[in-house]
């Protein structure tokens, strides 16, 4: 009997391997096109964040594998650049060239971009659960005036518990309750 059942199975396999297959083209071309997207909204919001010249870009790379073999999160890596089009576009990757303040100010975009976008990083077996508290520290570092007020406006208009530890006045002052450390 296995004789019969044997090509059949793996027809049915060789089947549900080429779908799979599909489904990852699919998804990475969905990904592709949020990519672009991402990429263009918070280079919009840049300048209002005292980071004018800069340029953030998504930078997707499929990774062909045997797709029985592929990860559970796909089969593409994703990496986030910082450009900085005032030095000829000179960058890297936001995690070795960006400052602490720079991917502060980064993240805070992104959140308000795709709000939301820090639960999805904060996994508890298998389960999304949202952050009790974000922290953000040397958001404000390097930035004054009109850049350190946006920040404090996008700050302000976050969810949830933000924890902003701060030596602007215009980042304090949006602040529901302070807490002096000496």
């Amino acid at each position: 009997e296995s004789r019969v059942l044997l090509p059949s199975a793996k027809k049915a396999e060789e089947d549900a391997l080429q779908n799979f297959a599909n489904l990852c083209i699919d998804v990475s071309k969905a990904r592709e096109e949020v990519a672009k997207s991402l990429s263009t909204s918070i280079t919009e919001k840049l300048p209002s964040l005292g980071m004018s010249g800069f340029r953030f870009e998504t930078q997707m790379q499929s990774n062909v594998v045997a797709y029985n073999e592929a990860p559970s999160y796909g089969v593409d890596t994703v990496d986030f650049l910082l450009l900085d089009g005032n030095r000829g576009d000179r960058g890297g990757t936001l995690e070795s060239v960006a400052s602490a303040g720079e991917k502060a100010r980064i993240l805070l975009a992104m959140e308000c971009v795709l709000p939301g976008s820090m639960g999805a990083v904060c996994m508890a077996n298998e389960d999304r659960i949202n952050p009790l508290a974000v922290v953000y520290d040397e958001i404000d570092a390097h930035v004054g005036g009109r850049a350190a007020v946006s920040v404090a406006r996008m700050l302000r208009s976050q969810s949830g518990q933000i924890i902003s530890i701060t030596h602007n006045p215009s980042v304090a002052a949006i602040a529901e309750r302070h807490i002096r450390i000496q």
